[in-house]
């Protein structure tokens, strides 16, 4: 046999194993290995093949030929979808995060979208793995059952309310009600919800969901790296009234500012966010500041463990504005299923006032020493005036905390403790090199 018909061969044999292969992936994984993009854009036509140069007209269309895995691209320009999606076009699902779906802003083009409002499909199906990315909107529904639903690098702005029943005024961002769970709010801007300028038009006399920039009823929820302000009520509201199921959510890594001072509706003073309804919610690593009120702890209905760990809790309840009376507490008490351990609670109209009993508290840092503060200093910010919360070599929260296992690193991502001790705060001070200390014992052995 020739050495070329050994070669012809040997390449069939692999050629058929690739095949094989291939088919082999694409039986199991049907969709992996045929993901589409598509795009949308205002100068689009629906009857077009919704690619790059020939991209669709609406949104709508183009969520009629996706399937899990794929990508809807939206060019610059502003969308009009409607009030509820679902009720106008079948919303597809992805099956899990890998194989989800994603519509997203094209590359370095702003696309706004006026509403995202999405609940269970007329089919009776739930909307889950769909991921919105660098979409602007001002504002987000969501209801029904839907899970797995990421909204990451956003701006949502209250410029228009949610989508809720006929004749029910809500100036509202992002309301999540029903059974909705594993929602995913990452890396995005979350502000002015409600106010005008003069008053806050976001009550009804039946329906009361407030000028919040979240209104959340769902379970196992993560809000992290958002910069949350300019709200009119609370900056996150994890509260269903008589409920006890808001549970397992997270809020970490979070900038609040601004936020409570114009509830007009309710006419009382609200807070960054209120965790409230339910058991094992958990919020840290928070940088809370010039708020009507810094952090709520609220009626859990029957709840237990919720956790207010590290977080950086600075001048809220300082100034009258609005709905908004002084003094103001940095943290406010009103129910006994927490643990509030590690906070700075600095410069506030007060410090943490409880109203209840039982509440656990350990090494909060506070300007004089309460039954809540037992740590009692300055924390020495390196620039609080410009909100550089990071600590100086002599704050008294260095060092000074205890360990929570479940804040494993600090806002920066640094790991938690640096020396001898976790630091209270949202931040761990970072020693330079210059300043680790040679021992005096060192004995250096060689064999």
């Amino acid at each position: 046999m020739s050495m070329g018909m050994c070669t012809v061969r040997r390449n069939v044999l692999v050629a058929t194993i690739v095949t094989v292969f291939f088919l082999a992936i694409c039986a199991l994984y049907p969709h992996a290995a045929i993901a589409a993009t598509y795009y949308v854009a205002t100068t689009g036509n629906d009857s077009d093949p919704g690619t790059l140069d020939q991209p669709f007209l609406t949104i709508f269309k183009g969520l009629t030929v996706l399937v899990a895995g794929d990508t809807l691209f939206i060019r610059g320009g502003t969308y009009t979808t409607s009030t509820n999606w679902s009720a106008n076009v079948h919303v597809p699902s992805g099956t899990s995060w890998s194989n989800a779906i994603t519509i997203a802003a094209y590359p370095s083009e702003v696309a706004t979208i006026d509403r995202i409002a999405i609940q269970d499909n007329i089919d009776l199906s739930i909307v889950s793995y769909l991921i919105f990315d660098h979409i602007t909107t001002p504002s987000v529904w969501f209801g029904g059952g839907a899970h797995h639903i990421r909204l990451i690098n956003s701006d949502v702005n209250g410029t228009i309310p949610p989508y809720l029943p006929p004749d029910t005024p809500n100036y509202g961002v992002m309301l999540i009600q029903g059974n909705v769970n594993f929602f995913e709010v990452l890396n995005s801007k979350i502000h002015d919800a409600g106010y005008n300028g003069t008053t806050t038009p976001c009550f009804s006399t039946t329906v009361n969901y407030g000028c919040y920039g979240f209104y959340v009823g769902g379970h196992d929820m993560i809000f992290e790296r958002n910069e949350i302000y300019n709200n009119s009520g609370y900056g996150i509201n994890l509260y269903d009234t008589g409920q006890s199921g808001v549970s397992n959510n997270i809020i970490r890594n979070n900038v609040f500012y601004a936020n409570g001072f114009h509830d007009y509706g309710r006419d009382f003073p609200l807070a960054a966010f209120i965790v409230s309804s339910g058991s094992d919610n958990l919020a840290y690593n928070n940088i809370v500041y010039n708020n009507c009120i810094g952090i709520q702890a609220f009626d859990t209905n029957g709840g237990t463990n919720n956790q207010i760990y590290n977080n950086t809790v600075y001048n809220n309840g300082t100034v009258a504005e609005g709905t908004c009376t002084i003094p103001g507490p940095g943290i406010l008490v009103n129910e006994s299923a927490f643990v509030i351990t590690n906070n700075i609670v600095y410069g506030n109209g007060s410090a943490i006032d409880d109203y209840t009993t039982g509440a656990t508290y350990s090494n909060n840092l506070c300007a004089s020493a309460t039954p809540h503060c037992d740590v009692v200093g300055d924390p020495q910010f390196v620039n609080a005036a410009g909100n550089n919360f990071h600590l100086q070599a002599s704050s008294a929260a260095r060092n000074a905390g205890t360990t929570v296992s479940s804040v494993p690193t600090d806002y920066d991502g640094i790991t938690r403790p640096q020396e001898t001790a976790y630091d209270i705060g949202a931040y761990e001070y970072q020693v330079s090199p210059s300043q680790l200390r040679v021992p005096s014992n060192l004995t250096i052995i060689i064999p």
